[in-house]
């Protein structure tokens, strides 16, 4: 019996400790202050680690988070990192060391190398998470978005992965990067929504984005040693537009996942699977819209019962405790016509966010540039959820999407087995450039622990013709050899450590 308690006592310390962390508590919102002919230009600090938010302008922040944001504080609420795609700033609102263009690429040309008001333009493409097990490290991602052809011409474009690892007890607490590197699709993809939700022990972070030219999930796995993937999973929803003004969201118990983006009038809702990372049991919900392409947001309760859609004009409530969730679907309220004096437009409903006070925040277009509408009461069913229509009024002018936040306090599921995370095999890629004559090698999942790797190219007799070193290895390594004193033909690749081959492959030149 004496055992049986001092059990039951760790597991509430261990969950008390995880209730603790307030990663969420202080959001970044708001317009650079290059007009000073305005006082509602600036930004503004959402502060949740009092009694009540708290709506605080910060002069000195000069980042404008327009579109996408991102922010992270450390464990006890203060503000330790936020983004807005284009740098990485710290909580004293200055620029991190190596954070000064997270996105290069004639996208970030186009949209942030713009003194006045730079942003990039994407919509929840970006995530800061604490690095497990790591004090004062964090890891950022974005997707990095290029255009294989001209924007207006096309809309086609194909994307990756942007990351870096900030310590920020370096530069006497000012925080530097200390890596940075691009994660590659598999193939080509359409899409945004990056959402995160804790592995099933409690201190890795499952990463979860869905195309829009393919039924695929990708998901990554960030652990205390990096980040491996991403893998393909091959059951999501159909999405056939290159329209990316949507939202997906995991349930704060982390047991479902929804997902929903403006060119369609439906919301997709799946099991998840905390500890493979994998989805299962797909329903896709219908609602009305009064028209397409505008905002999508969906966020849950914080009890997990309830999820609502933000749909443009409507704002929806669906209950997943009943068997029929399409028939729960309840209209909670439509746009009441509210906006600007002289402003044409007036206020939609769009991208949403649960904060750890427990209501959901839902971002405005159109119609006020300074109100968010609020769900006070999210955990009740129809009208007693008590949403109330820009009812939350900026100091300065805000933006249409509040940043992105897991369930940062969600701890280890106790009601699956949890399987001993797989320690995931190297990968390497070997192509040639016939114009520049260099051999890319692109290595994932080396062990950062060892020093020194050694990239070699070898002829089909086993000779070694090109051979360089990588020292200090990242997690991913992109590897460029100098292949101008080869003649035509195939060559083998082979990764070594000590004299041992990792792994190999074949590259041909030409």
């Amino acid at each position: 019996m004496l055992k049986r308690t001092f059990i039951i006592s760790l597991i509430f310390l261990g969950n008390l400790c995880i209730a603790q962390e307030k990663f969420d508590y202080q959001w970044m919102v708001g317009y650079p202050p290059y007009k000073g002919d305005s006082s509602l230009y600036g930004a503004c600090m959402m502060d949740f680690n009092g009694d009540s938010l708290k709506l605080i302008k910060v002069p000195e922040a000069t980042l404008v988070t327009i579109l996408t944001t991102a922010s992270i504080c450390d464990k006890y609420g203060k503000l330790r990192l936020y983004s807005n795609g284009c740098q990485i700033h710290n909580g004293d609102f200055e620029l991190i060391e190596g954070c000064e263009n997270i996105n290069p690429g004639k996208t970030w040309d186009l949209y942030c190398d713009n003194k006045n008001f730079s942003y990039y333009p994407t919509i929840q493409s970006q995530l800061i998470l604490p690095l497990p097990g790591k004090s004062d490290q964090y890891f950022y991602l974005t997707h990095k978005k290029e255009f294989s052809q001209p924007y207006f011409n096309d809309n086609y474009y194909t994307e990756f992965y942007q990351s870096t690892f900030i310590d920020m007890s370096l530069n006497n607490g000012k925080g530097k990067s200390i890596s940075n590197f691009t994660i590659e699709y598999p193939d080509d993809v359409k899409g945004y929504n990056l959402s995160a939700c804790k592995h099933a022990n409690g201190k890795d972070w499952w990463i979860i984005n869905f195309s829009y030219n393919s039924k695929k999930f990708y998901r990554l796995l960030l652990t205390k040693d990096g980040v491996t993937g991403p893998w393909e999973q091959i059951n999501g929803p159909p999405r056939d537009t290159f329209d990316e003004l949507g939202q997906s969201v995991f349930s704060p118990d982390g047991k479902k996942y929804a997902c929903t983006y403006s060119a369609s009038d439906k919301v997709w809702l799946m099991d998840f699977d905390r500890n493979t990372g994998l989805f299962s049991n797909l329903k896709i919900l219908d609602f009305e819209i009064k028209e397409d392409w505008h905002l999508r947001g969906v966020a849950f309760s914080p009890n997990s019962k309830y999820f609502y859609v933000a749909a443009d004009y409507f704002l929806y409530q669906y209950d997943t405790d009943t068997i029929d969730i399409q028939s729960s679907k309840i209209l909670i309220d439509s746009n009441d016509g509210y906006g600007l004096p002289g402003w044409p437009y007036y206020i939609t409903f769009g991208i949403e966010q649960l904060g750890p006070d427990g209501k959901i925040y839902i971002g405005q277009l159109l119609g006020s540039l300074r109100q968010w509408s609020v769900i006070n009461k999210p955990n009740e069913k129809g009208a007693a959820c008590d949403f109330k229509q820009h009812s939350l009024l900026f100091p300065v002018y805000s933006i249409a999407t509040p940043p992105i936040q897991p369930n940062f306090r969600l701890g280890p599921d106790t009601t699956t087995s949890i399987e001993v995370i797989p320690k995931y095999q190297l990968e390497m890629k070997s192509w040639y450039n016939p114009s520049s004559k260099i051999i890319k090698c692109w290595v994932q999942h080396l062990q950062t622990e060892k020093n020194l790797y050694t990239i070699e190219v070898n002829d089909v007799t086993g000779r070694t013709l090109l051979s360089q070193k990588i020292i200090n290895p990242q997690y991913q390594e992109d590897i460029s050899l100098d292949g101008s004193v080869l003649v035509s033909g195939v060559y083998i690749v082979n990764l070594m450590d000590k004299g041992r081959v990792l792994v190999s492959g074949k590259v041909m030149v030409y």
